[in-house]
């Protein structure tokens, strides 16, 4: 199972096509990130200065245009996050980040007019920077499957060192 498409092979057979007729948002409060920290792994929440919502630029394997109806039996509809490289600066953990966009980016990610071209050149020139986020620590609670609340985004001490 693939959670995430990499903007440098968006050209790619794969991802063609969902960059073409696939381009969707995945709003959000923010996103996890997890350090490593004195053996274990310490989960940060990231989010935008701006506040909620966040909007994550996606694909998906659904036509938004076709006509709802129920799948065929064994079709599996699903999305894909789009990633591109991470800056220096934010929680420096992985060489990738989500591709968050901002609401106008957002409104011609979405536009079907956008071809593929303009598309992939909004993706490879456009979101937000690690300037527009901040992050904090975040209870290890929010590991365990099942739990769900949101207070698992409540900053659990004030001394974060990554925080801006």
């Amino acid at each position: 199972m693939m959670i995430n498409a990499r903007l440098d092979k968006a050209a790619s057979s794969t991802w063609k096509a969902m960059f073409k007729s696939g381009r969707i948002l995945v709003p959000a409060d923010g996103w996890y990130e997890w350090l490593p920290m004195a053996g274990r792994k310490q989960p940060y929440f990231i989010q935008a200065n701006s506040g909620p919502p966040i909007y994550f630029a996606g694909l998906s394997s659904a036509r938004p245009d076709a006509p709802a109806h129920e799948p065929a039996p064994g079709v599996v509809f699903g999305f894909v996050l789009v990633t591109a490289p991470a800056e220096s600066g934010m929680l420096d953990v992985h060489d990738r980040r989500p591709l968050v966009l901002t609401l106008e980016e957002a409104r011609v990610w979405l536009d079907p007019a956008t071809t593929l071209e303009e598309a992939l050149h909004l993706a490879n020139n456009a979101g937000k920077t690690s300037d527009d986020f901040h992050w904090h620590k975040v209870t290890p609670e929010m590991n365990r499957t099942g739990n769900n609340s949101p207070v698992f985004n409540d900053p659990i001490d004030a001394d974060t060192p990554s925080a801006k």
